[in-house]
Order: C-alpha cells, then sequence, then structure tokens
C-alpha cells in the first residue's frame, strides 16, 4: 500500500552537443600539443574575475607557441577588462551579462593553439552567468484535503544554474519526517496528512554553491527569491474515497547519462496500490 510514488531511472533521450573534450586523462595529439581534461560549462557569478585555461600546452622542441580567443566563433576583443594571460589562459576582471548577446560575455569560447607543427583548438566552453528571474513561474496555492490525504505544493522559477528550492511552514522550518517528499524541481508532497499539517507553505530558490565556478568567499551576493504562501486546510473526513491520481509527470526529455524523477502522487480510502510499467509494459 501507499499512497504516492517516485522513481529516478536513467535517461534514453540523447541531446546533441559542440563541446568536445577528453572524458578522462591527457590527449596527446602529434602535434606536440597536450590537451587536458575540462568542463564543458563553466557557470560564473555576474561582476566578478574568471580566468578560463587553454588547458592545453605545446611540446618543447615545436616552435613558439602562440594563442587565440573566439566567443562565437568571432575573436576576443583583449582590453583592460578582457586579457589574454602568457599561458594562453583568458582572464576577465569582471563578468557581463546582457540582453544583446553582442554586448554579454556569455557564449561559446575557443581557444587555438598554434605551433610549428599547425593549429588544435586547445579548448572550447560555454560561459553561463548565474542568474536566477525575479518572479517565479509557479507558487503554492491554496488547497484543501483531509486527514489521511495528499496535498501538493509546487515552486518554479527561471534560474542558471537550477536553483535549490527550500521550503517552510509557517514562517519556520519545514517539520523533517516520513510523510513529506521534497523533490529537486520544486515540488513538496505530503503524505498521510494530519491536521497538524494545516497551515501556510512557501518556498524559497537560491543558487547551489558548488555549481558556480567564480563564487566569492561572501556569498551575500547570490540572490535569493521568495515565494508566496500557499494555505493547507485540514478536515476531520474518515469517508471512503475513491483512487485518484492527484499528480503524474505527463512529459520530460533529459540527456543521456543523466537521472530523471517520475513524480506520481495519488490519493484514496483505503490507500490505493500503485504499479509502475516500463515502456515494455514490464513491472517496475
Amino acid at each position: 500500500m501507499m499512497d504516492g510514488c517516485m522513481w529516478v531511472v536513467a535517461a534514453v533521450v540523447s541531446t546533441l552537443t559542440t563541446v568536445l573534450t577528453p572524458a578522462q586523462g591527457n590527449t596527446e595529439l602529434e602535434l606536440g600539443v597536450v590537451i587536458l581534461p575540462t568542463p564543458p560549462t563553466v557557470i560564473v557569478q555576474r561582476r566578478t574575475p574568471l580566468l578560463l585555461n587553454c588547458s592545453a600546452f605545446s611540446s618543447p622542441g615545436f616552435g613558439p607557441t602562440t594563442y587565440r580567443w573566439t566567443r562565437n566563433k568571432v575573436d576576443v576583443t583583449f582590453n583592460k577588462r578582457i586579457q589574454l594571460v602568457e599561458n594562453g589562459s583568458l582572464y576577465f576582471q569582471h563578468l557581463k551579462r546582457r540582453k544583446r548577446p553582442s554586448r554579454s560575455d556569455e557564449g561559446l569560447y575557443e581557444c587555438f593553439l598554434t605551433n610549428s607543427r599547425g593549429v588544435v583548438i586547445g579548448r572550447q566552453v560555454f560561459v553561463k552567468v548565474a542568474r536566477i528571474a525575479s518572479k517565479f513561474t509557479k507558487m503554492p496555492v491554496d488547497q484543501t484535503t483531509v486527514v489521511g490525504g495528499v496535498a501538493r505544493f509546487e515552486c518554479k522559477i527561471e534560474a542558471t544554474p537550477p536553483p535549490v528550492f527550500i521550503w517552510e511552514k509557517d514562517g519556520g522550518s519545514l517539520p523533517i519526517n516520513n510523510r513529506t517528499t521534497t523533490l529537486a524541481s520544486g515540488v513538496l508532497q505530503i503524505h498521510n496528512v494530519l491536521m497538524e499539517d494545516a497551515g501556510t507553505y512557501h518556498c524559497s530558490a537560491q543558487h547551489s554553491f558548488q555549481d558556480i565556478a567564480n563564487l566569492r568567499e561572501t556569498v551575500t551576493s547570490l540572490s535569493r527569491r521568495r515565494s508566496d504562501a500557499g494555505i493547507l486546510t485540514v478536515n476531520e473526513d474518515s469517508a471512503a474515497r475513491p483512487p485518484s491520481i492527484v499528480y503524474a509527470t505527463d512529459e520530460i526529455t533529459v540527456n543521456i547519462d543523466e537521472s530523471v524523477t517520475l513524480e506520481c502522487l495519488v490519493d484514496g480510502n483505503p490507500q490505493p496500490n500503485v504499479t509502475w510499467l516500463t515502456p515494455n509494459n514490464t513491472h517496475v
């Protein structure tokens, strides 16, 4: 018996990416160039410094080495704010993000290394500036349930990288018990509701510190958004309720090797059984 379900499976949908960086170890080319493995995407704070390493170097005996950087296939213009370091790294005194792409520092950066034998792309990396929207696209709404029933609140907000959601009840920390489930997508599920669960619920969204490359020691500059509250009303009712699906994931697209959460929240009295089937109609 169960009144809700959640299953994490490996994704089977693939997407194409132009980022070509070695997955493991160093790669040595015939040109006497060694390419180091680097992440395909770097997320940074706006108005803070950033150092992009070229992640490639030329072996001795292959002549002088020169470096060139492009952003979105256009040569990077060096100035007081953007400088080329002697080892080929690209240094930003501070990052800019603008609505007009031509005035923003976001984009695909490529480092070209040249020696006496030729030219190679030492690094390809997408640079994104951390941001979080000023308004939520979805916030908790008032709802009514019964003792033994279920409740579901949801928050959504546009952010890079995806935000971390923190839930509160009546202005304080959300009680921790085996009846509440919080999902990374911004969903709060409450199972086997009790009278004490009645109250106001709201979420806060903020960036995850480990996802930002150039996070300063003072993290107060990271934005945090707080949603409006949704009120949960709980009534006493022991009458039988037919099984019903309160919410189920409809369709989702993810990358290969990523995990995905398929949400299923059901209600009924007595509690209904839940069965998961794979695309091959086999039981999970």
